[in-house]
């Protein structure tokens, strides 16, 4: 499925990509068009991974989310 496609036209297109995306892993998508430089994708791949017993005592989620925080924190310096 190509996630992106929903959001054409529409302003501010991450939060109607990244809730639609949700949406769709939550009906059983297991395959996505997506955009994997996307952070708001990615936090919420991790996190539904993490919520649904993918993701064993959360490690994936907690990794991705140190790193990113790590990296945003560099970027604001």
């Amino acid at each position: 499925m190509g996630v992106s496609n929903v959001s054409f036209g529409l302003p501010i297109r991450d939060a109607v990509n990244s809730t639609f995306f949700a949406s769709a892993l939550e009906n059983g998508l297991s395959a996505a068009i997506m955009n994997p430089y996307s952070a708001d994708m990615m936090k919420t791949y991790y996190a539904f991974r993490a919520l649904h017993g993918m993701d064993e005592n959360c490690a994936d989620y907690i990794g991705y989310m140190t790193n990113l925080a790590e990296v945003t924190q560099t970027v604001q310096k």
